[in-house]
C-alpha cells in the first residue's frame, strides 16, 4: 500500500512537471490552446494589468448569455480601493477571449456602492445583471446591486444596502451568495449574519414603481440551539410553485448545518428543515 501511494505521488509530481514544461515551451505569457492532449484551456489570467485593474481573486462561478459571453465577479482588484470587479469575457473570433471590466467597486472611496463580491451573478431577460457584494455599503455590511447595459457601457445601481438601522442589523448583513429571481422579477437571497437573532436571514427584494422593497422572509436561529439552522453561506433555488430551498453552514439538530425549505403562506413564509447534517455516526 505504501509503495502504491508513493508511486501515485511520483506520478502526480511528473504530471505537474510536464504541465510546467508545456507552459514554459509556450513562451512567456503565452496560454496554450486546448487540444485532445491538453483539453483544458485558460480563457483569462487575472491581474495582467497594472494594479490588477482587470480584477483579482474570483470566488464565484460564471454565467453566460445567449451570445456566449461570460460574466463574473472578482473579490479584489479593479482600482486603488482593491474592492473587486464585475467583468465580462467575450470570444474574439480568433480562438481567444477579451476581458472587459464592467464595473470596479468603490471608485470614489467609502465604498457606499459595495465591495468584495464573493457571489456570482444572475441575468434577467433584458440582459440586466444582479449580484451581491459582501462588504461596504452601509456600515460595511454589503449591498445588492444591478448593472444595466446602456448604449455607452453599463449603469450601476445599488438596490439595497444592508444594516440601515441605527443600531443592530435586524435586516441581515454580509450577503455572500448569489441571488435567484422568480417569474415576477422578485429577487431572493441570503445573508450570512444579521437578522433578529444575528445568524443570517433569507430576504426578498421586490421591484415597484417607487423602487425596490426589501423584506426579511426568515431570520435563522428561532428554535432552541438553532435547530432551524444558522449562517447560510450559499444561494437559493426556487421551484415552480415559489418554494425556496437552501442550506446553512451551522445549526440544526447536530450543529453541522441543514437543508431547509421556505414555503409562501399568504403574507408569511413557513420554514421547514429537510435534513440536519451529521445525523449518522461519524
Amino acid at each position: 500500500m505504501r509503495i502504491g501511494h508513493a508511486l501515485r505521488k511520483l506520478w502526480r509530481g511528473l504530471l505537474l512537471v510536464c504541465a510546467a514544461a508545456m507552459l514554459t515551451a509556450a513562451g512567456p505569457g503565452a496560454i496554450p490552446a486546448a487540444s485532445p492532449d491538453n483539453p483544458e484551456q485558460v480563457l483569462y489570467s487575472f491581474c495582467q494589468q497594472t494594479g490588477c485593474s482587470d480584477g483579482a481573486t474570483p470566488h464565484a462561478g460564471l454565467i453566460t448569455d445567449s451570445a456566449g459571453n461570460l460574466y463574473g465577479t472578482t473579490y479584489f482588484g479593479g482600482n486603488a480601493s482593491d474592492a473587486g470587479t464585475v467583468f465580462q469575457l467575450t470570444p474574439n473570433g480568433s480562438g481567444g477571449w477579451t476581458q472587459t471590466v464592467l464595473y470596479a467597486f468603490c471608485p470614489a472611496g467609502q465604498c457606499a456602492d459595495g465591495a468584495n463580491s464573493s457571489a456570482g451573478l444572475i441575468m434577467d431577460s433584458a440582459g440586466n445583471l444582479y449580484g451581491t457584494a459582501s462588504k461596504a455599503g452601509n456600515k460595511g455590511k454589503g449591498v445588492v446591486f444591478q448593472l444595466t447595459p446602456t448604449g455607452s457601457g453599463w449603469s450601476y445601481q445599488v438596490l439595497y444596502r444592508f444594516c440601515p438601522e441605527l443600531t443592530g442589523c435586524s435586516h441581515g448583513a454580509d450577503p455572500e451568495a448569489s441571488l435567484v429571481m422568480d417569474g415576477a422579477g422578485n429577487l431572493y437571497g441570503t445573508t450570512y449574519a444579521g437578522g433578529s437573532n444575528g445568524y443570517g436571514v433569507v430576504f426578498e427584494l421586490s421591484p415597484g414603481s417607487a423602487g425596490w422593497t426589501y423584506q426579511v422572509l426568515y431570520a435563522f436561529c428561532q428554535q432552541d440551539a438553532c435547530a432551524d439552522g444558522q449562517n447560510p453561506q450559499s444561494g437559493l433555488i426556487i421551484d415552480g410553485t415559489g418554494n425556496l430551498y437552501g442550506t446553512t453552514t451551522a445549526g440544526g439538530s447536530y450543529g453541522y448545518g441543514v437543508v431547509f425549505e421556505l414555503m409562501p403562506s399568504g403574507i408569511a413564509w413557513s420554514q421547514t428543515v429537510l435534513h440536519s447534517f451529521c445525523a449518522q455516526t461519524g
